[in-house]
C-alpha cells in the first residue's frame, strides 16, 4: 500500500482513549454528543457515555451490540439488531433505557439491525439495510424505499440516501422520493459517504465510494475529485466521510486512518499508527460542538483536536529520540536531540552527517547556525555539519552585547570565545580563570556575566576586556548570598533581571544590596514552575515550565496554557519563524503559533460539577451550577465528581476549600475528589484545571447536627422562655404562698401579741390585784392583830380593877371589837379576790390534786404568796400550832417528803 506524503509533517494533537481506559469492547460503530457536551459511543458492549473524566458502560438489557447513537434533547437514542430504544440520565447520571421495539411491528425490525440514525425535520429516523424509520417522539412510521438502501447521509437540510442498483435518492417530508440526476452513476458502486462539495450548498454533493474513488456530482455532471489520488483512495478503501463545519472533509478509510483535506481539496494532515493513530480503521467519525473529530476505531477511539493551537511531530517509532533543541534554518526545521542533528526534508527526518550523539543547544547568529554538541560545536549549512571546536560539552551559547563579533559558550570546562570571520565562526580562545562546568550563562544589563553548573550553584565572573581572563569570581550560593545551600539552582532572566530558582521560590538579583531576594510577583501560591524564554532575545514572551504543563506569558499577562509534557532543559523552547514557537518533548515535538487567537479559544471550555457520592452510603446528591449544596453532618464524608468537556491529554486538577485552606492542592483522581469528616460550616470549593484558568466554584454546607440546628435552637429558646417562665410562676406561687404565709405569721404574731398583751394586762391586773389582796390582807391582820391587842388589854384592865369601867361597857366594847374580827364582809370581799388573783393557779393544782379542800387550797396560794407562818396564822383564826398542822396536813396531800420545803415546790411548779 502507497502511503500520502504530507509535507506539513507537523499533525493535530491526537488523544487516544484505549480498550483499557473506557474498559469496553474495542470496536466503537457510532459517536454522537448531547447538549452538555458529554459524549456517547455505540460499543459492542453496550452505549459507553464520557464527560471528559470518567467512562461509563451501560448494557443494553438484550445484551445486543449497540450499532448506532444519537443524542437529541436528554434522549440518546440507540439501535441494535432488532431493537429501537433511548437512554435518559438522571441528575446522577444513572442511567435507564426506554425499549420502543414493542410499539413497532414486528415484522418490520425483527431481522433489520439499525446501522444509522439521522435526526431531520424534527422527527428522527432509523435505517438499517432494508428498512427506514421515522419517529416523532411519539408513533413510529415506515418510510417507502425504492429497495435495499445504504446509508442515510445529511447535507444540510436535504437527505440523501443510495438505493443500489439505482442510483441517489433525496427523501422529502411528505415521504416523496425522488432519484437525484445523474446519480445513476453509483448504481454499481458502494456509496460510503456523501457530503457537500462546496462550502454552503447542498446541491453540489461529494460522494465516497468503498473501491471506486470520490467523485462529484453537480447539476446532473460526474467528475472524479482529487484523481491524482484515485489509486490510493481505491487501495485504502474509504469507509466514512464527514464535511466539517469550516469546510475541511474528513475521510476514514479501512486500511490507512484519516484523511483531512482544506475545503479547496488540498491535504492538510493524514493521521495513521506510524504518527499517533491507534488503528488504522476507521468505522465510524464525528465532529463535535468544538470542531474536534471523534473517530471511532476498529481498537479503540481517538480525538483529533484540529483546532488546536499545538501542531505536534509525536516520534513514536523512536527514530529522533528525546528532543533537546529546536531551529529553523535556510527553509528548514533543525532538531537537536539525545541521539543527534536532524533535518527536516519533505515530512521527513533525515539526521545530518557527522552530528551523532548528545545536541545540546542550536543557536542562530548573523545567518549561521550553530550546534552545541557533546562532542564539540559546529556549524551547519545546507544540510552539512562543520565542526569548528573539539572542547567537549557545548552546553549553552550567549551573545555578547555590544560586540556582534563575539559570542561566549559554556561548556563542560569553562567558557569558550567564538569569533565571526568572513565566512562564518570560528573557535577563538577559551577563557582562563574558571574551569567550571557551564551549563548556563546569562549578561546582565551592566555586563556583568552569571554561571551555573549542574552542581556548582551560582557565580558572578568578573573577566577582563579581551575575555580572554576572569579576574574575580563571586559565590552567591548561601546566606550571604540570599540563596540557598543548594547545588541544583536554575537560572534564567525576566524583564532584564537575574532569577534563580531553589527549586521552590523564584529570586532577583538586588544590585543595591548585592545579594539575592525573592520576587513575590513571579512566586505564586501553586506548583513550582521553571522559568524559560525563547532563544530570540528580543521576544518578550517566557514560559512557566511545570512538571505537567507550561503556561505562556507575555511581560506579566498570562497568555495560554498547555497540557504537555516539555522537556526541562534549558533549550527546550524555541523562537520559529511567523510568531511559532516550538517545544521540544520527550517523544518529538510541538510547535505553537502566537498568532492563533482562534485556536487559544478551544481550551476555555468550562469545568462543570456533577454529583456527590457519600463515602458511606453511597447516596447520591446532585450538584447544579450556582446551587448551594447541603450536606448532613453524619454524611460529611464524600466524592465530588465533575467533567471536563476540554477532550485532552494530560489533564490533572487542584482545588482549594476555604476557609480550611487557602492553597491549592492535587483532587485525590481524574474527575473527582475526595473530603473526609468535614465540620459543621460554610465552605467555598473551587475545582481548576491544572495549567490553566478553566475552573468552577462550589458553594457547600455541612448541616450541623439536629441538636445545633436553626430549628433546635429556636426550640431551645422556646424551651428556655417555657422553663423561665415556669420558674416564674413558681417562684410568684412560691412569692405568693411565702407572702400568704407571711401575711398569716403576721397575723399569729399579732393575735399572739394581741394575747400576749391581754395577757400582761391581765398579769398586771393580777398583779395589781394580788397587790391590792396583799395589802388588804395586811390590813386585815393588822387590824385583827389590833382589836386583839386591844381586846386583850381591855381584859387585862378589866382585871386588875383598876379602872372604873362599867360591866355594860366592857360588854359593849367586846361586842364591837369582836363584831369588826368576824365582819362577813371582809371576809367575802377577800375571798372574792382572793379567787380572782390565784383562779388558774387553784384550779391546776386542784387538777393535780383533786383531794385538797378549799382551806388546802387557801393555805397554797398564801404560801405561794411567801407570806409567813405568823402572817398566814390570823387569816385562819388560828395559833401557830394550829397552822403548822395545816402545813404538815397539805404536805402530805400533795405528797412531798418531810426534806421538801413546801412554797418552794408551790412557787417553783406553779
Amino acid at each position: 500500500m502507497q502511503r500520502l506524503i504530507v509535507f506539513a509533517q507537523h499533525g493535530p494533537a491526537l488523544v487516544n482513549y484505549t480498550v483499557a481506559q473506557y474498559r469496553a469492547h474495542n470496536q466503537n460503530w457510532s459517536v454522537t454528543q448531547s447538549d452538555d457536551r458529554k459524549m456517547y459511543v455505540g460499543n459492542t458492549d453496550g452505549l459507553l457515555t464520557f464527560d471528559g473524566n470518567t467512562w461509563q458502560l451501560n448494557r443494553l438489557p438484550s445484551g445486543k451490540i449497540v450499532r448506532a447513537v444519537h443524542a437529541s434533547g436528554r434522549r440518546i437514542y440507540s439501535g441494535a439488531y432488532g431493537e429501537i430504544g433511548y437512554w435518559q440520565a438522571d441528575e446522577c447520571n444513572q442511567f435507564s433505557y426506554t425499549d420502543l421495539t414493542p410499539s413497532i411491528p414486528k415484522a418490520w425490525i425483527e431481522k433489520e439491525e439499525i446501522w444509522n440514525i439521522v435526526e431531520a425535520g424534527g422527527h428522527i429516523y432509523f435505517q438499517s439495510f432494508s428498512l427506514l424509520l421515522r419517529f416523532d417522539g411519539q408513533k413510529m412510521e415506515k418510510v417507502g424505499l425504492p429497495g435495499s438502501i445504504m446509508f442515510l447521509h445529511k447535507v444540510h437540510d436535504k437527505l440523501l440516501i443510495q438505493s443500489l442498483g439505482f442510483g441517489i435518492y433525496e427523501l422529502f417530508p411528505d415521504d416523496h422520493i425522488e432519484m437525484v440526476a445523474g446519480s445513476a452513476f453509483f448504481s454499481d458502486k458502494t456509496v460510503t459517504g456523501i457530503t457537500a462539495a462546496k462550502v454552503g450548498s447542498a446541491d453540489d454533493l461529494l460522494v465516497a465510494t468503498s473501491r471506486h474513488g470520490i467523485f462529484t456530482l453537480s447539476s446532473g455532471n460526474i467528475a472524479v475529485w482529487n484523481s491524482k489520488r484515485t489509486s490510493y483512495f481505491v487501495d485504502v478503501q474509504i469507509n466514512r466521510s464527514l464535511s466539517m463545519h469550516d469546510g475541511s472533509l474528513v475521510l476514514g478509510t479501512i486500511r490507512d486512518g484519516v484523511l483531512i483535506f482544506s475545503s479547496d481539496g488540498q491535504l492538510k494532515h493524514h493521521l495513521h499508527t506510524a504518527n499517533g493513530l491507534q488503528n488504522n480503521t476507521v468505522i465510524s467519525m464525528f465532529e463535535d460542538q468544538d470542531g474536534q473529530i471523534w473517530l471511532g476505531l476498529d481498537r479503540g477511539l481517538c480525538v483529533v483536536r484540529v483546532h488546536d493551537p499545538l501542531h505536534y511531530f509525536s516520534d513514536f517509532s523512536g527514530t529522533l529520540g528525546t528532543v533537546y533543541t529546536m531551529a529553523q534554518f535556510e527553509d528548514h526545521l533543525y532538531v537537536g536531540t539525545n541521539q543527534g542533528l536532524y533535518r527536516s526534508d519533505g515530512g521527513q527526518f533525515t539526521l545530518v552527517k557527522g552530528t551523532q550523539g548528545q545536541v545540546w543547544h542550536l543557536f542562530r547568529q548573523a545567518n549561521h547556525l550553530l550546534c552545541g554538541h557533546n562532542e564539540g560545536t559546529f556549524t551547519i549549512a545546507q544540510g552539512a555539519a562543520k565542526k569548528i571546536c573539539s572542547i567537549t560539552g557545548g552546553w549553552y551559547f550567549c551573545r555578547v552585547p555590544g560586540r556582534e563579533d563575539l559570542l561566549l559558550q559554556g561548556t563542560y570546562t569553562g567558557l569558550v570565545v567564538f569569533q565571526k570571520a568572513a565566512h562564518g565562526w570560528k573557535f577563538s580562545h577559551k577563557v582562563q580563570g574558571y574551569n567550571q562546568p557551564v551549563k548556563k550563562l546569562v549578561i546582565d544589563q551592566r555586563g556583568q556575566i552569571w554561571v551555573s553548573g549542574p552542581n556548582t550553584g551560582i557565580a558572578l565572573l568578573t573577566i577582563d576586556k579581551s575575555f580572554s581572563q576572569v579576574v574575580k569570581e563571586q559565590d552567591f550560593t548561601g546566606l550571604q548570598g540570599g540563596l540557598p545551600e543548594s547545588l541544583n539552582l536554575d537560572l534564567a532572566t525576566i524583564e532584564g533581571q537575574v532569577a534563580v530558582f531553589d527549586g521552590k521560590n523564584h529570586s532577583v538579583f538586588d544590585p543595591l544590596r548585592r545579594m539575592f531576594q525573592k520576587a513575590t510577583w513571579i512566586n505564586t501560591p501553586s506548583r513550582p514552575f521553571l522559568i524559560r524564554q525563547t532563544s530570540n532575545s528580543k521576544d518578550k514572551n517566557w514560559f512557566k515550565v511545570y512538571s505537567d504543563s507550561l503556561v505562556w506569558m507575555s511581560g506579566r499577562e498570562r497568555r495560554q496554557a498547555f497540557l504537555l509534557k516539555a522537556n526541562r532543559d534549558y533549550q527546550s523552547i524555541a523562537a520559529l519563524n511567523d510568531g511559532n514557537v516550538g517545544f521540544c518533548l520527550y517523544e518529538g515535538y510541538a510547535v505553537f503559533n502566537t498568532n492563533d487567537t482562534a485556536g487559544r479559544q478551544s481550551n476555555l471550555l468550562p469545568l462543570k460539577p456533577g454529583r456527590i457520592d457519600m463515602t458511606e452510603t453511597g447516596e447520591c446528591i446532585p450538584v447544579r451550577t450556582g446551587e448551594k449544596v447541603e450536606i448532613r453532618y453524619n454524611r460529611n464524608s464524600f466524592r465530588l465528581h465533575f467533567y471536563d468537556a476540554a477532550y485532552m491529554q494530560g489533564k490533572s486538577y487542584q482545588y482549594r476549600l476555604f476557609p480550611v485552606s487557602d492553597e491549592w492542592k492535587p483532587c485525590s483522581g481524574l474527575g473527582y475528589t475526595d473530603f473526609a469528616n468535614l465540620a459543621p460550616g460554610q465552605y467555598t470549593l473551587w475545582v481548576m484545571r491544572a495549567g490553566s484558568q478553566a475552573l468552577f466554584s462550589l458553594e457547600i454546607q455541612v448541616l450541623p447536627p439536629w441538636y445545633r440546628s436553626a430549628f433546635a435552637f429556636l426550640f431551645y429558646i422556646l424551651l428556655l422562655i417555657g422553663v423561665f417562665g415556669w420558674f416564674t410562676n413558681l417562684f410568684n406561687r412560691r412569692l405568693k404562698r411565702a407572702k400568704r404565709r407571711m401575711e398569716q405569721e403576721n397575723e399569729r404574731i399579732l393575735r399572739e401579741h394581741k394575747i400576749q398583751m391581754e395577757n400582761d394586762r391581765l398579769i398586771q391586773d393580777n398583779l395589781a390585784k394580788s397587790k391590792d389582796l396583799a395589802n388588804v390582807t395586811m390590813h386585815l391582820i393588822q387590824k385583827n392583830a389590833l382589836l386583839q391587842e386591844i381586846k386583850e388589854e381591855i381584859t387585862a384592865i378589866r382585871k386588875t380593877g383598876d379602872h372604873v369601867l362599867t360591866a355594860r361597857d366592857f360588854q359593849l366594847i367586846m361586842r364591837q371589837i369582836n363584831d369588826n374580827l368576824t365582819i362577813e364582809e371582809d371576809k367575802n370581799l377577800f375571798d372574792q379576790s382572793f379567787h380572782e388573783v390565784h383562779e388558774s393557779f387553784l384550779k391546776k393544782l386542784k387538777a393535780d390534786f383533786p383531794s385538797l379542800t378549799t382551806a388546802d387550797l387557801q393555805l397554797a396560794a398564801y404560801l405561794k404568796m411567801n407570806l409567813a407562818s405568823k402572817e398566814i396564822a390570823p387569816l385562819f383564826n388560828i395559833g401557830l400550832r394550829g397552822l403548822e398542822n395545816k402545813r404538815y396536813r397539805l404536805r402530805k396531800k400533795l405528797g412531798l417528803s418531810m426534806d421538801a420545803n413546801l412554797t418552794d415546790f408551790l412557787i417553783t411548779r406553779y
